[in-house]
């Protein structure tokens, strides 16, 4: 909500990821609905191509699971 309402730094302040989610609620549907009406395939191809990637290199999540775990650690400090 604090985003919604143009709280920029105090949403990041809350929760570093909620801003990256709202982006990507917003571009997924968007992507999503262009691929239906120009009838291609696009989202599902990049979806396809990055499950690929971290199924075949184990080593492309750790990035993304060390976000995760930054982001628990943030919010476990700030909350102390």
């Amino acid at each position: 909500m604090l985003l919604l309402n143009g709280h920029i730094a105090e949403s990041l302040l809350l929760n570093p990821l909620g801003a990256i989610l709202l982006v990507a609620l917003v571009v997924v549907p968007l992507w999503l609905a262009a691929d239906l009406l120009m009838k291609k395939e696009s989202l599902h191809r990049w979806y396809a191509a990055a499950e690929h990637v971290l199924r075949q290199e184990s080593w492309a999540s750790i990035p993304l699971i060390s976000i995760v775990i930054v982001n628990w650690l943030w919010n476990i400090v700030k909350g102390l």
